[in-house]
This record gives C-alpha cells, sequence and structure tokens, in this order.
C-alpha cells in the first residue's frame, strides 16, 4: 500500500528534468484523507503528470510547512518519492526518515527508500530492508520485480528468485515479474527449458513489449533453434528497431535475422547499429537484460552460491 491517501498504483510519467526526459512513478491520490490536503495532492499530481516538476516540488514544500501528525507524514514520503526521482538521494532519504519518524513506512515506501539507499552507495542499509520486505512478503504483486532486482543488485540472487516464485505461487500477473525471474534463473544456471517457459509467460502477458520478444528470440536463437526465434520477431518493422537503444538487443536481432536470410531487417538492424555506436549507446544503461545479467556474473554467484543448480533447475549441494 502506498501512504494513506494513496493507492498502491503508480502511472508512468515521461517529464523533462533539466535537459533530459525520465520516465518517474506518480502515485494515484486516494480518498482517506483531509479534503483540503486531497485536492492540493490532486494539484501536485497534475502537475506531476504534466512535467511541471518544480511547481510540483514548490507545492510539497509548501504543505510539509502546513500539515502536522500523519499527514504530514503522507506528504514527507512523497517528498522523498520526488527528490528520488530526481537523483537528489541524500535529500530523499532525509525525507523518508522524517515520514518513518511520524508513522511506519508502508511497504512501498520502504521499497523506494531501499532503492534509493542503494542509488547512494549505502548497498549494506538497502539490503537489510529488501531482505526485510523478502521475508515479509506483503509487498504489492506489482512491485516484486523490482523488490527481487534490489536483491540482486545487493548480491542475493538466490532471495531475489525466491521473491519471484512466491509472486507466482501469489498467481502474478506482472509480465516483468517473469522476464525478471527468467533472467534471474539464466545467469544462476537453471535448465533452457525452464527459462524459456517463464520467458513465454511474459510474452503472453504483453504481447506488444518488444523487449520481452528479443529477449525470447534471443533465447530460442543461443540454443539453435534460430527459425523459433525469428518467428517471435519476425512481425518487426524498421520503425520498431529504430526506436531500440541497445546495441545488446539490436546485434541479437541482426544475427537472427542473418541465419535465417531476413535481408532487409538484418540490413536495418546494421544501419542501425551503426548509429548506436556513433551515439555511443550501450546495453547496461538501456536493457534490462543487461542490467539484471551485469549483476549475476559468475564472480558473484560463485561466491555467494553455497549450491549450484542442476538442469532439472533444483539446487545441490557442492561436492
Amino acid at each position: 500500500m502506498w501512504p494513506r491517501g494513496f493507492s498502491a498504483r503508480f502511472e508512468a510519467v515521461v517529464v523533462d528534468v533539466g535537459r533530459k526526459k525520465k520516465t518517474m512513478f506518480c502515485p494515484v491520490p486516494g480518498r482517506e484523507m483531509n479534503q483540503l490536503l486531497s485536492d492540493a495532492l490532486s494539484r501536485y499530481h497534475t502537475l506531476y503528470r504534466t512535467g511541471a516538476v518544480c511547481q510540483a516540488r514548490r507545492l510539497l514544500e509548501d504543505l510539509l510547512e502546513e500539515q502536522t501528525g500523519p499527514e504530514k507524514a503522507t506528504v514527507w514520503a512523497l517528498h522523498g518519492l520526488l527528490l528520488s526521482n530526481l537523483g537528489e538521494y541524500e535529500l530523499s532519504i532525509s525525507s523518508f526518515r522524517a515520514a518513518a519518524s511520524s508513522s511506519p513506512l508502508m511497504d512501498d515506501q520502504k521499497l523506494i527508500l531501499a532503492e534509493t539507499l542503494l542509488a547512494n552507495r549505502d548497498v549494506k542499509l538497502g539490503r537489510k530492508i529488501f531482505l526485510n520486505l523478502a521475508e515479509h512478503n506483503t509487498i504489492p504483486l506489482q512491485h516484486t520485480h523490482r523488490l527481487a532486482l534490489g536483491l540482486m543488485k545487493t548480491g542475493m540472487p538466490l532471495q531475489a528468485l525466491q521473491v519471484c516464485r512466491d509472486a507466482v505461487h501469489r498467481e502474478s500477473d506482472e509480465p516483468d515479474l517473469y522476464y525478471t525471474m527468467a533472467q534471474l534463473m539464466s545467469g544462476l544456471g537453471y535448465s533452457p527449458g525452464a527459462v524459456l517457459s517463464a520467458l513465454k509467460v511474459s510474452v503472453s502477458l504483453a504481447p506488444d513489449e518488444i523487449m520481452y520478444r528479443i529477449a525470447l528470440a534471443a533465447h530460442l536463437a543461443r540454443f539453435r533453434d534460430a527459425s523459433a526465434g525469428y518467428q517471435v520477431i519476425q512481425h518487426f518493422t524498421l520503425r520498431e528497431i529504430r526506436q531500440l537503444s541497445c546495441r545488446r538487443c539490436i546485434g541479437f536481432l541482426k544475427r537472427i535475422c542473418e541465419t535465417v536470410g531476413d535481408d532487409d531487417l538484418a540490413r536495418g538492424c546494421r544501419d542501425h547499429e551503426r548509429q548506436c555506436q556513433l551515439q555511443n549507446c550501450s546495453g547496461s544503461n538501456c536493457c534490462r537484460s543487461s542490467e539484471i545479467r551485469q549483476h549475476l556474473s559468475s564472480q558473484i554467484v560463485n561466491r555467494l552460491c553455497t549450491g549450484k543448480v542442476c538442469e532439472s533447475g533444483t539446487l545441490t549441494r557442492r561436492t
């Protein structure tokens, strides 16, 4: 749940931050608060959604001077969220701590605080909060993939995978959860079939999401089934390919198209790949697959896992 008066739902909003566009997550106002505060936070929500970030920030800071008690804790929490999105991590952490001093943080707030601590390089405290959230297993299903990513980034890949499994048992229909789960399983050495099953679920839940289709196609092609991989991406248009900003993903598409003889798509991939090289695009900054796998290097897995995963997908002790 979000703080009192807010739902546990976020809207993704693209806003201008300086000279760059950034995707932020804006909570949606609810009804369980005094009317004046509710109206003010509705104005904040409108400002946030339209990209008027500076005005939204001033509105929150004015509210902090006016509110008291639990209502002020709600505003402090939103202030922490906004500052975290703006990259002002230390101020964001201070705001969340001010909120916690008036009222216990909700799971959503704790998750954002942990992510902010991690961004501010306080890995130890961030890991502690992530583990606490995983232990209680009460975080809303739509946020479990973020919890799994947090655990993975703080060196807890097995716990991250368990969070995904628990969410599956709770009948989650979040495609990003299954995608994250597939990448974790692949990095931890699970069988190709187990990884394939999770990727197929993510694609079935979000058939228009190009990232999931690329991951599924690349996985199929990696295990010598390029024709099956091509069937997943054969309807991609050159316009969709030009929207990609990850050389790793473009390279996957190019190799699949070259293997099956689709010269037009392969040529489009090569042209866009050269353009990305000129623009210094990367995988780690633009692609969730790269983001996940870079935290699952063999050194990390070997150091942190006390067992190894066999082909059946079960964990066995090292001998």
